[in-house]
């Protein structure tokens, strides 16, 4: 998506962010200290319909508590990076604030702007994890629970492969090849906000590939999903 890795990094930041705070929020504002091992998250606050009235989120297979502490490295990776640019940034307040058509991160020292980034609507709905990607997910999630209580896998099932994930490099990739994932992972009509299921691969938990692949079996029509473990998991719906 981008060649400037400041810019990368608030990608990634921004996406962390869809994990931690309440959904539908309009501004976040992030506690930034440092530590022996670098900068830490220490509190996240909200503005805006999603600290009032959190928008319902689907389980991502995400731990908070990792998503937190990849935040933090985002973070310090961030600060490293400017400091080679002539910026000091040493933790303090990070702000993000987001609306129709933009985002702004911002780093604070007290009050004082220390840097300033601002991130398209066109970037924001090529990221991975869009408010759109909740809303997929969510709208499936019972059904997929529905359909995983009643599952038995026969030695003869049809199994169509969705896509494998490498446990040791932590990357999910899409089984794209195969025409019905391929239409429904919207590889040729890339649906905006949904390049979780467009790009070739990702890098993300195996809760998380686990979660994406649950919709996907729900809009196949399937009868549920099944993972054969291995040094490359395999991830199958399985079909009627």
């Amino acid at each position: 998506m981008t060649e400037d890795p400041l810019k990368a990094i608030v990608y990634s930041l921004h996406d962390s962010l869809m994990v931690l705070a309440p959904g539908g929020w309009a501004q976040v504002e992030l506690e930034v200290v440092p530590t022996r091992a670098g900068l830490k998250l220490a509190a996240l606050s909200t503005r805006g319909e999603g600290a009032k009235a959190p928008r319902p989120s689907p389980e991502l297979g995400i731990s908070r508590e990792h998503e937190a502490a990849r935040l933090g490295e985002g973070l310090d990776e961030l600060a490293h990076r400017l400091s080679h640019a002539g910026k000091t940034w040493l933790g303090g307040k990070a702000r993000v604030r987001k609306g129709p058509d933009h985002a702004d991160f911002e780093l604070l020292d007290g009050e004082k702007s220390v840097w300033l980034t601002r991130v398209s609507r066109a970037e924001l709905d090529e990221l991975l994890i869009t408010d759109a990607l909740l809303d997929a997910v969510l709208g499936t999630q019972a059904a997929f629970a529905g359909l995983q209580e009643s599952l038995k896998v026969d030695e003869g099932a049809k199994l169509v492969e969705l896509g494998t994930y490498e446990p040791d490099e932590f990357v999910f990739r899409w089984n794209h090849e195969h025409a019905d994932v391929r239409r429904i992972c919207g590889v040729e009509s890339k649906p905006t906000g949904l390049s979780a299921f467009y790009r070739a691969g990702l890098a993300c938990d195996e809760g998380f590939a686990w979660a994406l692949c649950s919709h996907v079996v729900v809009a196949m029509g399937a009868r549920g999903a099944y993972r054969m473990p291995g040094e490359l998991v395999r991830f199958s719906a399985v079909m009627r």
